[in-house]
Order: structure tokens, then sequence, then C-alpha cells
């Protein structure tokens, strides 16, 4: 399973990866922490897990794409 986690506060980062990196079925691809950059990694290429701290200002959370 491919992740994303962001959170603004770095301490909390690290200490999800660190967690995620001992489960050998998780595989972390990007610690953003901004929701724009996550986004943007978001917008790049697919993944099947978001871990998004609930801080992140401006953003609640929830969030989709917007589809046509």
């Amino acid at each position: 399973m491919r992740a994303i986690l962001i959170d603004d506060e770095r301490p909390a980062l690290l200490q999800l990866q660190w967690l995620l990196d001992k489960e050998p079925d998780v595989e972390v691809c990007g610690a953003y922490q901004t929701a724009a950059d996550g986004l943007a990694h978001l917008s790049r290429e697919a993944v099947d897990l978001v871990f998004f701290g609930h801080g992140n200002a401006g953003h609640g959370g929830a969030w989709r794409p917007q589809r046509p």
C-alpha cells in the first residue's frame, strides 16, 4: 500500500513515518508539511492512503479531486 503523510507538525510526521516504516505492507512515498505540497504530490502520483493532520491551516479533513 502506497501512502503519503501531510502534517504541519514535523515531529508528528517523523513519528508517523517511523511507525509506518515498520509495516512491511506500507510504502511511504512522501511526507509534507503543507497541504499544498501534499496535494501537488497527489496530482502527479496516485497513492492508496493519505494521512492528513487535522490542524493543516485552510484545509479540513476531507478532500477530493475535482472531476469534469
